[in-house]
C-alpha cells in the first residue's frame, strides 16, 4: 500500500516523518511537499487546482 499524504494549511511534509514508526512495513508513506513550501520554497505557488494535481501527480 502506498500512503501518499498532502499537509495541511502552512504544513510541511516533515509532519509526517514520524508517522513512518508506527506504520506497518507493507505501507510505504510519500509526504508530497507542495510549492512554495519547505524545500520548495522558491518555487511559484499554483495558479489553479490542476496544477496541483498536476504537479503530485
Amino acid at each position: 500500500m502506498i500512503l501518499f499524504c498532502l499537509p495541511d494549511v502552512g504544513g510541511l511534509e516533515v509532519a509526517y516523518y514520524k508517522w513512518k514508526k508506527y506504520l506497518h512495513p507493507s505501507i510505504k508513506l510519500i509526504p508530497i511537499e507542495l510549492k512554495g513550501r519547505g524545500k520548495r520554497i522558491n518555487e511559484i505557488y499554483y495558479e489553479s487546482l490542476k496544477d496541483a494535481i498536476d504537479d503530485i501527480f
